[in-house]
């Protein structure tokens, strides 16, 4: 053992004793769960399933002076069922910040929807016994006309907890936790963990003194009459007696698209090569087109509108240790077309994957739009990886983009790619992206682009600052330069009421800060449901996230990387696909209120003004930690009204 330095010894002896606490957590894990997930066995299946572990006796006590009583506890978070799902549900409920009060018999929990919607709601279970055996019992709901909202319809999901981490990113630029999350979203922070991903189980056991946050989903048929619905939520345990949850679902008379069909335009973006590296399976396998085809149809319940591709490899790179460059999520993005030189100095290019990935994408309800990431990298000088037939071997080539190398080899390129396009039918619908890039570089693309491929000059989409509209047919403006922000742009406001008058596409993005609001793991859980509605007030087209799906490599374990928690990753690995979250579903629910006020408004139900009314209530306050949550369900009420 060669130890330079005390410091390298103590490193060492702190990661020996770091695998000997692993291997007893993970051998005295309290495991409770029976999964409905199938597919992927043994340890497979249990590296997606929920852990605890012992707490300190203290938590016992405070959790315990938080609940209402002795023995098993059934409260609504937030005391609003209608609201319940915007309230992020600590595991140990603080005394000081929690006043919880449990469901009495006779209760009766109501909810309003409209048809093709999904609506979320939430309970909570605790006890200061151990539940064992916890599983959830629905009924058909009956209506009024007579006709009957099938339990198959609802669906009963338990939050799963996941640890806390610090980010590298929140000792360098981005938010940080105590500026996001706030004693009511943590808790008692001792263990400090949070709910998010969503379980799909039969039944689950919960220990003493721990809250249990259960989810349910109501998905309200297109083709279901307008009426009040009646059922029930039968809570079961081991231990104790049945709950039963009396609700009432009030459907009005407007049918909400599908999907495929909304206006609000979502693009989040992919990494298929996470999929393959958290799953173990070979990249392109026919095991990873299987998992990919999951994940797509995940995406296209939410209407996702853009497939991400990629024509460089590991475009998204950032200085790490030493002198070193790595992508800068844990897993980095391979490059679908592959570039060949050929010995008489002539490009070839493969185009395959490229082809396979899009269709596979399109056939699973993604798209249509095909969103090509870059003619320049994110971070850094320019390169270039291509497989070199006559050396036979891979080579990365360092580029300037003032050179006449990097303008020969990108319009060789952009040429035969747009010949490509055309031959399969999908030139319309691509658009050569840039994430980020200032309008300096983005002038010698443009011309490059002009001159080589004019077909793709109004074709240009570029998330970053107002600066670069100039170049951008379609354009995301990141929301920390909004106003109110720290980095508030004077131009955004301007240029975006330009853009809306053009008739161009703008949409606006959500990174690292600000603070509020977000969709971090822990950000409280409104600022979800808000986003969509934050679209509406500035007139702009839809919602850019930077990540979907790039995880860590132990998620549920050590869900950070590089950035604060929550900002690479949407969803989470299950067995055999996507598992939600928290955030991912009321995004999904903001979105239907988006396109609830944009039908209303076209078939003339609801004025200008009216709207504006409505979407300032939404949107007051967006720092979740201090918002009313009433504001929400007024806003929807006042929909409802315009809905005869």
């Amino acid at each position: 053992m060669n130890l330079t330095t005390n410091g390298d010894y103590a490193v060492r002896i702190n990661r020996v004793i770091s695998c000997f606490v692993f291997i007893v957590f993970f051998i005295t894990n309290f495991w409770g769960c029976k999964t409905k997930d199938a597919g992927l066995k043994g340890n497979r299946t249990a590296k997606f399933e929920s852990h605890d572990i012992t707490i300190p006796e203290w938590v016992n006590v405070q959790v315990g002076k938080a609940f209402p009583n002795r023995g098993f506890n059934l409260w609504i978070p937030g005391k609003d069922f209608q609201t319940s799902s915007m309230v992020r549900v600590p595991r140990f409920p603080d005394p000081a910040t929690s006043d919880i009060q449990n469901v009495k018999a006779g209760d009766v929990l109501k909810l309003n929807a409209v048809q093709n919607e999904q609506v979320p709601a939430q309970f909570v279970v605790g006890a200061t016994d151990n539940i064992s055996d916890l599983h959830i019992q629905l009924s058909d709901f009956t209506g009024t006309a007579g006709s009957t909202l099938k339990k198959d319809n609802i669906q009963a999901r338990l939050v799963q907890y996941i640890p806390v981490e610090r980010s590298r990113s929140e000792v360098t630029w981005s938010a940080r936790f105590e500026d996001v999350a706030g004693r009511s979203v943590s808790g008692i922070r001792n263990p400090d963990v949070v709910g998010d991903p969503l379980m799909n189980i039969d039944q689950i056991s919960v220990p003493a003194y721990h809250a249990q946050a259960v989810w349910l989903t109501f998905r309200v048929p297109s083709n279901l009459k307008a009426g009040t619905y009646k059922g029930s939520i039968k809570v079961r345990s081991k231990q104790y007696d049945p709950v039963t949850l009396q609700i009432e679902l009030s459907v009005h008379d407007i049918k909400l698209p599908d999907p495929s069909n909304y206006s609000f335009h979502l693009d989040v973006w992919m990494n298929p090569n996470a999929v393959a590296a958290e799953y173990g399976v070979k990249p392109w396998s026919e095991d990873h087109w299987k998992l990919l085809r999951s994940y797509f149809r995940d995406l296209a319940t939410h209407g996702q509108k853009n497939i991400l591709t990629t024509i460089l490899e590991k475009p998204w790179k950032i200085p790490w240790l030493g002198n070193t460059w790595r992508s800068q999520t844990y897993t980095g993005y391979e490059n679908m077309v592959k570039w060949h030189l050929t010995g008489d100095d002539q490009w070839k290019f493969d185009y395959s994957l490229f082809d396979h990935y899009i269709q596979a994408a399109l056939d699973e309800g993604v798209g249509p739009d095909i969103s090509v990431y870059s003619m320049l990298a994110f971070r850094g000088g320019q390169r270039l990886t291509y497989y070199d037939d006559d050396q036979g071997k891979w080579i990365t080539e360092q580029l300037n983009v003032e050179d006449e190398r990097y303008r020969q080899v990108w319009s060789s390129f952009l040429r035969d790619f747009r010949d490509h396009l055309k031959q399969k039918g999908w030139l319309q619908q691509t658009w050569l992206c840039f994430d980020e890039r200032p309008a300096h570089l983005m002038n010698p693309v443009m011309n490059l682009v002009k001159k080589a491929a004019p077909e793709f000059t109004n074709r240009i989409s570029v998330a970053g600052s107002p600066d670069v509209d100039p170049y951008a047919g379609d354009l995301a403006i990141g929301y920390s330069q909004f106003p109110g922000n720290s980095s508030y742009n004077e131009k955004t406001l301007p240029v975006i009421r330009k853009r809306l008058k053009e008739g161009k596409p703008t949409r606006f993005y959500l990174a690292g800060r600000p603070a509020h609001p977000n969709t971090f793991t822990y950000s409280p859980a409104v600022e979800s449901r808000m986003v969509p509605w934050i679209a509406l007030k500035y007139g702009l087209d839809g919602f850019l996230r930077w990540s979907y799906n790039n995880w860590p490599e132990s998620i549920y374990r050590h869900p950070v990387f590089n950035y604060i928690q929550g900002d690479e990753y949407y969803v989470y690995p299950g067995p055999d696909g996507p598992r939600s979250s928290i955030r991912w579903e009321l995004l999904k629910d903001g979105i239907e209120d988006f396109e609830l006020v944009k039908m209303l408004k076209e078939n003339g139900r609801l004025t200008d003004e009216e709207s504006q009314e409505i979407i300032k209530m939404a949107t007051r306050n967006p720092d979740g930690r201090e918002k009313d949550l009433m504001d929400m369900e007024r806003a929807r009420k006042m929909l409802f009204q315009h809905i005869k």
